[in-house]
């Protein structure tokens, strides 16, 4: 589902994205990513960190664009 240098946002982020650094899926369907964090008109931050997203919550992420 999320792809290395994609940038996805959820639906609850307002002025925010991601860009996928790294992405595993793990073996309960859950998926571990190492992101960046962006602001919508494409700026970086500069905050690198992992997350898990949960099953229930991968429908509420979306890909935004991909490089």
């Amino acid at each position: 589902m999320f792809k290395s240098y994609g940038v996805y946002t959820h639906r609850n982020m307002i002025d925010t994205n991601v860009l996928v650094l790294k992405s595993y899926r793990l073996h309960d369907g859950r998926y571990r990513i190492k992101i960046r964090w962006l602001l919508k008109n494409g700026m970086d931050i500069g905050l690198q960190e992992t997350i898990t997203i949960s099953r229930p919550q991968v429908k509420n992420w979306r890909e935004v664009s991909s490089f």
